[in-house]
């Protein structure tokens, strides 16, 4: 099922979620979702995923934090979400 991520991001699964960057991305479309912890694993997205992460990976280093998201923009990623529990 495809669906938008602020379509998403509507439903009570999501009631929690915040939006704390990427407004224009909304429009993005999500078909699935990815649960990851490791900094090599944007290489593994195939596109219009949801990518949930603790962020741990990514914790005190900046510069992995913006490979990282410039790979997932790369990789056709629906959207990032990072718990703020640890991050």
């Amino acid at each position: 099922m495809k669906i938008s991520l602020q379509d998403l991001l509507t439903c009570k699964l999501f009631k929690e979620f915040k939006i704390c960057a990427g407004e224009k991305g909304l429009t993005n479309i999500v078909d699935s979702v990815t649960i990851w912890e490791s900094p090599i694993a944007s290489k593994y997205i195939k596109g219009n995923e949801l990518v949930i992460t603790s962020g741990y990976c990514l914790l005190d280093d900046k510069d992995m934090q913006k490979r990282i998201v410039e790979d997932l923009v790369q990789s056709g990623a629906g959207g990032l979400a990072i718990t703020l529990m640890f991050y």
